[in-house]
């Protein structure tokens, strides 16, 4: 039988293969049958939708884990900070790392990297 692991292990092994409507329906069936989804489920959903260029849907996960009060921890920030900063959207990795630091939780080096990759990609290097 199918537990939260199931489902987590299923919601990312179809994320990084960018099957995100497959993802969408296994997080579906998950809440239908009565899981609730974790820090692990959300971070999946936050990971994978923002690698795959769909930003408003990483959004949208981001605000229902905290609906959820499921606290974001640095895999979470990083996560989204490295999908804004790929998609040169500098305001909103900025914004995001303000609000990490805020909540208490400290950077660390993939964090910083992913900031410095964005910079450099956007023509942003005074940031750096």
């Amino acid at each position: 039988l199918p537990n939260i692991v199931t489902y987590n292990c299923l919601l990312n092994g179809f994320g990084k293969d960018n099957q995100i409507a497959k993802m969408e329906q296994v997080f579906e069936e998950m809440k239908r049958k009565s899981f609730e989804p974790n820090q692990f489920t959300f971070n999946a959903l936050v990971n994978c939708f923002g690698k795959n260029g769909q930003l408003e849907k990483m959004e949208h996960a981001f605000e229902e884990m905290k609906r959820n009060q499921i606290i974001p921890n640095k895999v979470t920030y990083n996560s989204m900070i490295n999908c804004y900063g790929k998609s040169k959207k500098v305001y909103k990795m900025e914004q995001i790392f303000e609000q990490m630091k805020r909540n208490k939780i400290i950077p660390n080096q993939i964090t910083y990297s992913s900031m410095i990759d964005c910079y450099g990609k956007s023509r942003e290097t005074d940031k750096m």
